[in-house]
């Protein structure tokens, strides 16, 4: 799942313990102006370990590690790399250098995706692929098949935060995994999308729900992209549906009235799913599936480890696991517990450790999957928690989900609904469960 950290470490003599390293091995020196003032020379000089770069410049330290291809002894980075060995990766890597103990050390740079397979349609996807969320895809001219989205900043330059990448893994690597393998990968520069998953230093990468997180987050950006299928035979189709697989047609939704692309794409996968062809719904599927396969192995019997110690987990390339990660941190089962206002079950909102309180009520990561995984539900919850939204769009939050979050926040909070009927009329109080145990079929929780 992680593919590549950059990582800068500011402390002079942290800096220096690290360059001394006994298997750093040198690798290149470059001089170059200034572009500030064209008279100062700035002097960037390179060691490496195992194609792992450590640049040195003035006043800090990069360290440019791609740690997919690491584990892959820097073949290539299309096969799957499950978190068990992730974490044993950066695990050694850390120990090795002394980063966890380091305290100037800042992680400034992160990529991670999920390699899956679509038959022999996968370069077609590519192509046929136009829009994360309103962000046009632009074609990647260092590799074939490959496409890039990004929002813009004022300067016209590209905006870090969040970066998508798509492409066909199997045309990059023909010799390292099947011809119809693709990659969806989000890569940021910025602290601020790094702290949203959890990360705030690098020892957060040793934890297994920074992971969950990544999960849910490709997940998402899958849900969001737009693909106009071009495969779909048009010869039944009317020309408003044709309409449909035109670029120029989005062109103009963009520019059309405010949520016309939204309401658009919500028209076109109703059409989509009405013919039985669409390729949004196989790609989530796919993806959900594969991401879950990244996760195994957390079930495995051992003995007793010190709890609470990940550092001390033998994780080695082909070693044997001794004992599960979940087992040494110790997470809850939310499968038992439901929420206290819909009676759905929380275990989508874990993991959390032992002894962290319960959510009461379910949260955007139970909403997100049932909105990829279980429509029908969702769509069933959206109506009971926001009846008047004809159009499934919130006035003044940012997203539908934020809208769900904060009814079910105020349905549990307030046992009594703020707006009154009628002037000094008795306010009626909710139905603790908003009548959707019977609409479920399930039982109270006890």
């Amino acid at each position: 799942m992680l593919d590549f950290l950059k990582i800068i470490v500011f402390d002079k003599d942290e800096v220096q313990n690290i360059w001394n390293h006994p298997d750093l091995v040198w690798y290149d020196h470059q001089e170059r102006l200034s572009h500030i003032d064209y008279q100062t020379i700035i002097v960037k000089e390179t060691k490496e370990f195992n194609k792992v770069l450590f640049c040195k410049h003035k006043r800090k330290l990069e360290i440019l590690f791609s740690v997919h291809r690491f584990y892959n002894d820097n073949l290539h980075n299309a096969n799957d790399f499950k978190v068990i060995d992730c974490i044993g990766v950066l695990r050694d890597f850390f120990t090795k250098f002394g980063l966890l103990t380091m305290q100037s050390v800042k992680l400034v740079g992160l990529e991670y995706g999920i390699n899956f397979r679509m038959g022999s349609y996968a370069p077609k996807i590519i192509q046929h692929t136009e829009y994360w969320k309103r962000t046009k895809f632009l074609a990647d001219d260092e590799l074939g098949y490959s496409k890039k989205s990004f929002t813009i900043k004022n300067n016209g330059r590209a905006n870090g935060y969040k970066i998508i990448k798509w492409y066909s893994k199997g045309v990059q690597f023909p010799k390292y995994c099947h011809k119809d393998t693709i990659r969806l990968e989000i890569k940021t520069r910025q602290a601020q999308y790094l702290k949203k998953i959890g990360i705030t230093a690098i020892n957060d990468l040793l934890k297994l729900e920074v992971y969950y997180e990544m999960k849910e987050e490709i997940l998402l950006t899958a849900s969001e992209i737009l693909i106009l299928d071009q495969t779909i035979e048009k010869k039944s189709l009317t020309e408003s549906e044709r309409d449909y697989l035109n670029p120029y047609t989005w062109i103009n939704f963009i520019n059309g009235y405010r949520n016309q692309f939204n309401r658009e794409k919500e028209k076109y996968f109703e059409f989509l799913n009405k013919i039985g062809q669409n390729v949004h719904t196989t790609i989530r599927n796919k993806i959900n599936e594969k991401v879950s396969e990244l996760f195994e192995n957390y079930l495995e019997i051992g003995a007793d480890l010190p709890p609470q110690n990940l550092a001390s987990i033998s994780t080695a390339k082909g070693a044997d696991l001794p004992v599960c990660i979940k087992q040494v941190c110790t997470f809850t089962d939310l499968s038992k517990y439901r929420c206290k206002v819909t009676g759905l079950i929380l275990e989508n909102e874990g993991p959390i450790k032992e002894g962290e309180r319960v959510p009461n009520y379910i949260r955007s990561k139970t909403l997100r999957y049932l909105q990829i995984n279980d429509p029908h539900t969702f769509e069933r919850l959206r109506m009971d928690l926001i009846p008047n939204n004809k159009h499934s769009r919130p006035k003044f939050e940012r997203s539908l989900i934020t809208h769900m979050c904060k009814q079910l926040r105020n349905r549990f909070h307030n046992s009594i609904r703020i707006k009154q009927k009628g002037y000094n009329k008795p306010k009626p109080k909710f139905n603790e469960q908003l009548n959707l145990y019977q609409a479920f079929g399930l039982e109270h929780a006890s």
